[in-house]
């Protein structure tokens, strides 16, 4: 019994030996809301149906091409603006927002003038990042019929 441990921790030590030397350093840590800056182009959205069995996806990212929304974030004072037509999409004409979490969301609130929406960030994007989605997922009596997924480009930081 005592012999198999042995064998065991034997091959653990082993491995922990081979593992590689981390070298360089890591890099600078990125302020994760200042990513946010700058103004976003909406350039695609999807409609996942959560209400089956079996869940289909719908786009209408033709319908925002013809009909163009972006959103400028300003971080400093946690405002944002919307360019393009009010409806179709959570994010009003703009109005402030804030995060769940400063150190670490994983939702962004948005207050406008009588509404509020808030939406799931899938990602949370840097400074260099180049694209930025949002999901705003729609539930009743505790459970999610649907998932609208709103993909963005940067446009300027």
């Amino acid at each position: 019994m005592i012999r198999k441990y042995g064998w065991i921790a034997g091959l653990l030590l082993l491995a922990a030996a081979c593992r590689p030397e981390i070298k360089g350093e890591l890099g600078p840590q990125y302020d994760l809301s200042k990513g946010l800056q700058g103004t976003w182009s909406l350039n695609a959205v999807e409609v996942e149906d959560r209400s089956f069995p079996t869940f289909t996806t719908q786009s209408f990212t033709d319908y925002f091409q013809q009909n163009a929304v972006s959103i400028s974030f300003q971080t400093e004072s946690q405002t944002y603006t919307v360019t393009g037509p009010e409806k179709g999409h959570p994010f009003g004409k703009g109005g402030d927002f804030a995060f769940d979490d400063p150190q670490y969301p994983s939702q962004i609130i948005l207050y406008q003038d009588k509404d509020t929406a808030t939406l799931q960030l899938g990602n949370m994007v840097r400074e260099i990042d180049p694209a930025m989605t949002l999901l705003d997922m729609k539930s009743a009596c505790g459970e999610t019929y649907a998932r609208y997924t709103y993909q963005f480009e940067r446009v300027q930081n």
